[in-house]
């Protein structure tokens, strides 16, 4: 019995460090019920300290939350610069390429249209070289011809004197042919390269064309890459202003304190409810037709609007939108809901029995009928196999003694 009362009960070991020193500081290390009350005082006491140092550290939260946005503004402003400069080099690189595409489309027409003046230029080239080179062999033929009648002698008759003149002529003739001929080779080969000049400069452009593009896609890169940074800036700085908001209004304290919703008081639908809403609307504009305006002289209004201006917001909608009663409607449904607070669709029920138009209200509640689609059965083959009666009654007849 005594061991169990020295295991199952209270005892110095359960305490922490602290506890032990001061039991054994004054001896009372058999009785440590006497301990259970300093104890719980030493850990109300460090729970006290512990709140204490967190209220501290919260009262000068609000300051540090200062800095913080001051330090995040900063560093937005400086990535909004780098944004604004990677979009502007990606709008430099973009109107280089639409440039560089416009010069290689402007040099491959050039250079298509050039192509059949290309190749009668080589031909005709051609043509002059050959007909170049024929006029050097006649050249050297007759003048050799004339140097071996020079050194022969033969000009001492009529007849030699006058072979001698005409050869004499002839190769004047082909000397004062050839500079022709030579001043046409060069002008042909200037213009063949001048194109291939052409087709080289198509050559370069295409290369930087290609390299911009590069360099387009890095920027567009850049752009989005910087964007999404400033994004997440902003996001953040958005919610550091809001956290010091609720830091240093004196309200969030009380609601806080009452259990109350730390959002504004007039919060937005749910999607559900917003989306039904819409809905309603809608169909009411392309229902009421030209009873619009007398719809919205009815509908309530939070705060009241007077009936001058309401008569303004009608003339406004009838001069800008002429002709189109749907759009007429749903225009004055639309700026109804945004200077009415409270607008749901009770009022506009309520508004639409007003004008005695039940129709609509009955068109609208009236419940759709489910549209029932009739299945056709699915479509069996049918396979007729031959019947096997005779066999069997043969196969019967060979069983039969």
């Amino acid at each position: 019995m005594a061991d169990k009362f020295e295991k199952d009960c209270l005892g110095v070991q359960h305490f922490d460090f602290s506890m032990k020193e001061l039991a054994e500081r004054l001896r009372i290390d058999q009785s440590p019920i006497a301990l259970v009350f300093t104890a719980a005082c030493h850990s109300i006491r460090n729970a006290c300290q512990g709140l204490q140092l967190w209220i501290d550290a919260d009262s000068n939260y609000a300051e540090y939350l200062q800095y913080d946005i001051a330090e995040m503004e900063k560093k937005k402003e400086i990535q909004a610069r780098l944004c604004r400069d990677l979009h502007l080099k990606a709008s430099n690189n973009e109107f280089a390429v639409k440039s560089l595409k416009r010069n290689v489309d402007e040099c491959n027409q050039q250079l298509r249209r050039l192509k059949p003046k290309e190749l009668l230029l080589k031909t005709e080239e051609r043509k002059l070289r050959e007909q170049n080179k024929d006029v050097l062999v006649d050249l050297d033929i007759k003048q050799y011809r004339k140097m071996e009648m020079q050194i022969k002698g033969s000009l001492t008759d009529r007849d030699g004197i006058e072979r001698f003149e005409r050869l004499n002529s002839e190769i004047l003739e082909l000397k004062s042919r050839k500079p022709a001929i030579e001043r046409r080779i060069t002008d042909l080969e200037r213009k063949q390269t001048w194109i291939s000049e052409r087709a080289s400069f198509k050559n370069q452009k295409e290369a930087k064309l290609e390299q911009v593009t590069l360099d387009l896609r890095q920027s567009r890169r850049l752009a989005r890459k910087a964007q999404v940074e400033l994004e997440r800036q902003e996001a953040c700085l958005a919610k550091l202003k809001e956290i010091h908001l609720l830091k240093t209004t004196p309200e969030t304290l009380k609601k806080i304190f009452h259990n109350m919703p730390l959002h504004s008081k007039y919060t937005q639908p749910s999607n559900k409810q917003k989306d039904r809403f819409d809905k309603f609307c809608r169909k009411v504009a392309s229902e009421i037709d030209g009873d619009w305006a007398r719809l919205y002289r009815v509908l309530p209004f939070y705060p009241t609007r007077g009936q001058e201006t309401i008569a303004s917001d009608i003339d406004d909608i009838t001069s800008r939108f002429l002709r189109n009663t749907d759009e007429q409607a749903q225009q004055a449904l639309s700026r109804w809901r945004r200077w009415h607070t409270r607008a749901c669709t009770n009022d506009l029920r309520d508004a639409l029995l007003l004008i005695r138009r039940r129709d609509i209200l009955e068109k609208l509640e009236k419940p759709t009928q489910e549209e029932t689609y009739t299945i056709s059965p699915k479509m069996h083959r049918v396979v007729h196999f031959p019947k096997i009666a005779n066999r069997a009654r043969k196969k019967n007849h060979y069983l039969h003694f």
